[in-house]
């Protein structure tokens, strides 16, 4: 890092300072829930935060997001620069309350501090510490966050198809979705650079519980949730996930790297074995269903004495999403529990691991952070990203923020928190990578 520091010197203090006062602002989205001045009070930090970018970048005023255009010297192949704004509710007993944006134990606390407010910050004071050189990218760079993202707004489209209307060559996409991952497994003595290169499709369902069996239907729908649901389909190592392994392999004592070497004979001791270490992401492996309160948005016309909610379905590329429907629509009736389709995502492109976005993102985040294993993985969840699959020509998934596998399971949890000396990094991988256009 001596070397990227030779000219540019980082200030630590104030990236910190800067994602504080961005968690203070309680940007949630929630279906049916929206307070306004959150998002007019973020705006105006910002503006203040970042006098160079909001006065010298072009803002193309797209509804639902901030969207701006720091004009280079080549409008072909753009690099589009994106974490949402947005966040979910913070729920739960924390350890520091969620929108306080506490400075402790080396880490910054708060709700956005994962997802994904930490990359924002660091985008914005890269731009800012450029502008403030006089740098001239030698490509169009926009910047993109959504207030809606985690709502499946309309920011990011609307955004994409400002682009589309006005001929917009896009080259690069860098989006929320991976992570610099300290090693994860007690074995593997190498930090990861874990980038998501695909995304699941799902299906999202209003389920309804009625009173019965001499029990009301909150009992009904309580038991029904917390119930361990059947297989909606087979359990395997998508092929992102075999390359992942693949590329872990060298640096994994015996017998694992002989497994992996034999990973069609060895898929389901693998997966359990992964699904041991890494409990978090049994997810990667299959279809499978997860269950989420209803908003008053999607509950409106429930009748009285129901108890309602939300159930998603989802699935890698590879599964099939049709028999997890299925099976998951048979398992509900079985248990008297009414099923609604409300939305449906289906998810396609896969981003190349030996493509030219994968490996501009390897080459800027080791000239960072010194050799990583640089690995795809397919991401659990969905990000705006999505918009981009069949526009931009490279469509990357990476927050560049150093964390544990602990701080990832932040993720819409309680305590999320990122260490304070990841700030610095992460600027200086979005400086390089503009740099490097």
């Amino acid at each position: 890092m001596s070397d990227l520091n030779a000219v540019f010197k980082p200030d630590a203090a104030r990236y910190g300072r800067t994602l504080t006062e961005m968690i203070r602002c309680a940007t949630v989205s929630f279906d049916g829930f929206r307070d306004e001045q959150t998002f007019v009070d973020y705006m105006n930090y910002l503006q203040k935060r970042f006098p160079l970018i909001f006065s010298q970048c072009e803002d193309l005023r797209v509804e639902g997001c901030i969207f701006l255009k720091w004009k280079g010297n080549s409008s072909e192949d753009s690099l589009v620069l994106m974490s949402h704004s947005d966040v979910v509710p913070a729920d739960g007993d924390w350890k520091y309350p969620p929108f306080d944006g506490v400075l402790a134990e080396g880490k910054i606390w708060g709700r956005g501090a994962v997802d994904t407010k930490s990359s924002f910050c660091a985008i914005l004071e890269a731009v800012e510490s450029l502008l403030a050189e006089q740098f001239v990218p030698e490509r169009d760079v926009y910047i993109l966050s959504s207030f809606s993202e985690e709502i499946a707004g309309d920011g990011a489209p609307n955004a994409v198809q400002w682009m589309k209307d006005n001929g917009v060559s896009v080259g690069l996409v860098v989006d929320e979705g991976g992570a610099v991952l300290e090693s994860p497994l007690p074995m593997l003595k190498k930090d990861l650079l874990a980038i998501g290169i695909s995304e699941r499709s799902s299906v999202r369902f209003l389920i309804e519980a009625k009173a019965g069996k001499g029990k009301n239907a909150l009992t009904n729908l309580s038991q029904f949730v917390t119930k361990k649901a059947p297989s909606l389909g087979k359990q395997q190592l998508t092929p992102e996930l075999r390359e992942l392994l693949k590329r872990v392999a060298p640096f994994l004592p015996a017998p694992a790297d002989k497994m992996i070497s034999n990973i069609d004979r060895f898929e389901k001791p693998l997966i359990a074995l992964l699904s041991k270490l890494l409990p978090g992401f049994k997810a990667m492996f299959g279809p499978c269903v997860s269950f989420v309160p209803a908003s008053s948005k999607v509950t409106a016309d429930v009748k009285a004495g129901i108890a309602p909610a939300v159930a998603v379905v989802s699935c890698n590329q590879c599964d099939d999403l049709e028999k997890a429907v299925r099976l998951f629509k048979e398992y509900a009736e079985k248990n008297d529990i009414a099923v609604k389709e409300l939305s449906r995502r289906v998810a396609d492109g896969i981003e190349p691991p030996d493509g030219e976005g994968f490996q501009k993102t390897e080459k800027i985040a080791n000239k960072v952070y010194g050799e990583l294993i640089a690995v795809p993985y397919p991401i659990v969840g969905n990000t705006d990203a999505r918009h981009f699959v069949g526009f931009a020509k490279n469509c990357i998934r990476l927050s560049p923020v150093r964390m544990t596998l602990a701080q990832i399971g932040t993720f819409h949890n309680k305590d999320e928190n990122v260490n304070f000396d990841a700030l610095v990094p992460a600027v200086l991988f979005y400086r390089e990578m503009i740099k490097d256009l």
